[in-house]
């Protein structure tokens, strides 16, 4: 089983749709989350806002029986381009 927590308010949601692209934003947060259903070695996804950027989104990707296996990956808001980049 797999438990993928999205740690974004309503209201960082609408201001982060706001200051980037809704529809961008909903797809990169479905990416996150599709990555961790695929990937078999990772049963827990937290997802959340970079509190830096303001923009920027995070994902850690950890397996509950082993607590020091874990993979990151962030989506970098890229105004100039208009989307999300991904990288780990």
């Amino acid at each position: 089983m797999r438990t993928i927590t999205i740690d974004i308010s309503s209201e960082d949601y609408h201001d982060l749709s706001e200051d980037t692209d809704s529809i961008d934003l909903t797809e990169a947060i479905g990416y996150f989350v599709t990555w961790g259903i695929r990937a078999a070695r990772y049963d827990t996804v937290r997802i959340f806002m970079d509190w830096h950027s303001k923009t920027d989104l995070i994902a850690i990707y950890s397996d509950s029986e082993n607590p020091d296996n874990k993979f990151t990956m962030g989506a970098v808001w890229r105004e100039d381009e208009g989307k999300f980049t991904f990288h780990s």
